[in-house]
């Protein structure tokens, strides 16, 4: 089994060569390790690896994870978020990747007010319609921004997807596609407080394709950790 080093090396390796033919730098893509098939230990030991994002997607995970390591790390929320948790990432998160809801933009940037806290988020969009997926509507986007605007808690940093899980990836590009074309065309509005400098597309499976494809953003769990948990690793330096 090669080493946690090896494997994340591995992965920025494709990232590199992905991102080229998608016209973005390579040093311009954000690399969030997900863990959250992991215990804090084998964490520890990615962002010893130079890790700096780590993705989870559950707040008790979330939070746990985050007290027993204590590093300088860039926490990201990747799962669907139930109102009634946003007060537990006050201060405690760098950005929210599963803003899918005017419902919970509205606790979000009452929360935030109470707390005299930003948020960073991205807009999920649930480009290939299916109904076990989280997100708004492509077509239902730009109102949905327009209402963010005058959220003052709230700093939309860019969209996200998930794409379906396809057995040859090259049938989840029409997904990474149409989120590139939508968010090209939200920047053409000039929506005020609106930002999408952010483009998240691409996990394990499919990440190569949605760089091709001008993701600037992907999270990475199942390549790096494989399918085990715990602390079933080598360490990095073995």
């Amino acid at each position: 089994m090669n080493s946690l080093l090896e494997r994340i090396e591995q992965v920025r390796e494709k990232i590199k060569k992905s991102a080229a033919k998608g016209g973005n730098p390579p040093e311009q893509i954000k690399l969030v390790v997900v863990t959250k098939t992991v215990c804090a230990d084998v964490v520890k030991q990615a962002i010893e690896c130079d890790v700096q994002d780590v993705g989870e997607n559950r707040i008790q995970d979330f939070l746990e994870k985050q007290k027993s390591i204590n590093k300088k790390v860039n926490w990201h929320f990747i799962g669907h978020l139930q109102s009634n948790k946003v007060k537990f990432l006050i201060n405690n998160v760098s950005l929210i990747h599963s803003l899918d809801r005017e419902s919970l933009a509205n606790e979000i940037n009452k929360q935030g007010k109470l707390a005299n806290y930003k948020f960073n988020c991205l807009v999920q969009v649930n480009v290939s319609g299916e109904a076990s997926k989280f997100g708004i509507s492509p077509e239902n986007v730009e109102d949905f921004l327009v209402k963010l605007s005058g959220m003052e808690y709230i700093n939309v940093q860019g969209l996200m997807t998930m794409a379906p899980f396809e057995d040859d990836t090259e049938d989840t590009r029409y997904v990474f596609e149409r989120l590139r074309n939508l968010k090209f065309k939200l920047e053409g509005l000039d929506i005020p407080r609106i930002e999408l400098k952010y483009l998240s597309m691409g996990m394990s499976n499919d990440y190569q394709v949605a760089l091709e494809e001008g993701s600037n953003m992907v999270r990475i769990g199942s390549e790096i950790f494989g399918h085990i948990g715990g602390n079933n690793y080598e360490k990095v330096l073995v």
